[in-house]
């Protein structure tokens, strides 16, 4: 499917992949290997990521970021992220 977008003639993903399919160039089993992965979560991290889900439903309701927690536990308070980012460009 072809579209239009800020003046310019933009393609579907869907249609670049059918098109790659039908010429044979887009390999089998990279096609299953992406389509699986990016669907399915397994054992924990499905655990996981539901947890996260809820908690960061939980904080939209009572009007926190959703990122707060991941922020919090990644980078520490007051700061962390930006003390990180100060070491890591300098």
């Amino acid at each position: 499917m072809v579209g239009v977008r800020d003046g310019r003639l933009c393609l579907d993903s869907n249609s670049v992949v059918m098109s790659l399919q039908e010429e044979g160039l887009l390999p089998s089993r990279l096609r299953s290997d992406s389509a699986e992965s990016s669907h399915k979560r397994q054992g924990l991290e499905r655990l996981g990521y539901k947890l996260m889900r809820r908690v960061q439903k939980m904080l939209m309701k009572v009007g926190v970021h959703p990122n707060t927690p991941r922020m919090l536990f990644r980078y520490g308070g007051g700061g962390g992220y930006i003390r990180w980012l100060q070491k890591r460009t300098g």
